[in-house]
């Protein structure tokens, strides 16, 4: 029985370890582009003899999500890293010279090349697909490795060598992926944000004092310029200075309140640049105030121990928006570009509510900072 176990276990255990060790040799066998100038020695399979090539490199790209830094920005976009595989890469010993390495370098560059050129068309092509870009200038960098093979004659033609040599590395230079450019020509086709914050609301009357409290919003950006959103306001400490009456029963003088409303609000933008956003809006819903002691005769219907008095609200204020962070994410999933924006909001505005009975209109005045996020699909 024991021998039944420790024969799978030992196999078991062979097996794994040369697993790790073949792993182990292939990430060793993958010799990256970046900081990394071509040797001999990065040549290490055998050359087949019937083979009429001077040398053979075998090409690896693997994709990722790369992420650059500019300011307060954050570019998120795919990218490629760049491979040869020295196991499965071979010269021929008597064709091992200073020109043919230097082609081989340049071979190398142009692989880099057309890496960097099917970023730059991914992200500027509207429904582009990432392998059928990659292909199409895989296939043209092989067609030019081709070429430069035979004009170079072989690698043998030390002018032309040099030539090809100087000519990728110039089109390395201008092929720099910058993602920052394509931010300039962006505009939102939607997107939504939410909110939180605190916020006082002073009413302009004789009933009641200052509030202190915390707000929600959020909504949903229809157009480049449109939003339509909902937002939430809860506040307290503060007290009733004279007595109120309701159906329900009295907010007595010196009793503890608070206050809250809720408003359907649309907006539109003024500006909208990369520090500040400025959208005035308007807004409707309710506003109630909330204290005191029921009458007798409603204690048994309600059991909340309080009078509300609520009335129609709207209001019109101005969101102030200082972006604090943003995150662009060309070539998302689904295709599209996508902004991330973390905001500092000062929201001012003005409210003009109507209650019933004594209180009548009570104008007032809200001014809110909150915390914003808020998510854009771009389009060119």
């Amino acid at each position: 029985m024991k021998t039944t176990l420790i024969k799978p276990t030992l196999f078991a255990a062979l097996m794994l370890g040369a697993t790790i060790a073949d792993a182990q040799s292939y990430k060793q066998s993958m010799i990256p582009w970046k900081d990394h100038t071509l040797t001999w020695n990065d040549f290490q399979a055998l050359y087949p003899t019937e083979d009429t090539l001077a040398y053979e490199i075998s090409y690896h790209a693997t994709p990722r999500r790369a992420t650059k830094k500019v300011g307060d920005t954050t570019y998120e976009f795919l990218a490629y890293d760049s491979y040869i595989n020295a196991m499965e890469s071979w010269v021929k010993p008597e064709c091992k010279t200073d020109d043919l390495l230097k082609l081989c370098q340049t071979h190398f560059d142009l692989w880099e090349l057309s890496i960097r050129k099917s970023i730059e068309e991914y992200c500027s092509t509207p429904d582009a697909y990432a392998d059928e870009i990659f292909d199409f200038h895989k296939r043209l960098c092989i067609r030019r490795q081709k070429e430069q093979y035979q004009l170079t004659k072989h690698g043998t033609d030390h002018a032309a060598v040099e030539h090809y040599a100087q000519e990728v590395k110039r089109e390395l230079a201008q092929t720099e992926f910058h993602p920052e450019r394509y931010d300039t020509s962006l505009e939102i086709d939607r997107g939504v944000f939410y909110g939180i914050g605190l916020e006082t609301h002073i009413p302009f009357t004789s009933y009641f004092k200052p509030f202190f409290g915390f707000s929600l919003n959020a909504g949903y950006y229809f157009n480049k310029r449109s939003m339509l959103g909902l937002e939430l306001n809860m506040e307290g400490f503060s007290k009733c200075k004279e007595a109120i009456y309701t159906k329900k029963g009295e907010i007595a003088e010196g009793d503890k309140v608070w206050t809250g409303s809720m408003s359907l609000i649309y907006g539109q933008y003024i500006k909208n640049s990369r520090k500040v956003e400025l959208m005035p809006y308007i807004g409707i819903g309710v506003r109630s105030y909330d204290g005191g002691d029921l009458y007798e005769q409603y204690q048994k219907k309600n059991n909340n121990g309080h009078v509300e008095c609520a009335g129609i609200s709207l209001s019109l204020g101005m969101m102030t928006d200082f972006i604090l962070k943003r995150k662009v994410m060309l070539k998302t999933r689904s295709s599209s570009i996508e902004q991330l924006n973390n905001c500092l909001r000062i929201r001012p505005y003005f409210n003009l509510t109507y209650y019933p009975k004594n209180l009548g209109w009570i104008p007032a005045l809200n001014v809110a900072i909150e915390f914003n996020q808020k998510a854009y699909k771009m389009r060119k």
